[in-house]
């Protein structure tokens, strides 16, 4: 499936820590990419039905429930998110 070069990548951010998931949303936004930001990997698969993230950057030490490679975080999300959309 190729790409329409005006759309915009979207990265999904799954991070605990508030103000780096903020920045983490501004850098990848100011390079041109759009961001949908989660708090726990929890709220990302919650919501995973309507996103539209083509890449997911996961905290490995996430707190409460499903962290990053320490459980079935990545699994979990990955499942979901690895195609051939970036």
């Amino acid at each position: 499936m190729r790409r329409d070069p005006m759309s915009k990548r979207v990265v999904a951010v799954i991070d605990d820590d508030p103000s780096l998931r903020k920045s983490l949303a501004r850098l990848l936004t100011l390079r041109g990419f759009a961001c949908e930001t989660c708090g726990s990997a929890e709220e990302f698969l919650d919501h995973v039905a309507i996103s539209k993230a083509n890449c997911v950057l996961i905290d490995i030490n996430l707190g409460d429930g499903l962290s990053g490679i320490e459980s079935e975080g990545v699994r979990s999300v990955s499942k979901y998110c690895c195609d051939d959309r970036c």
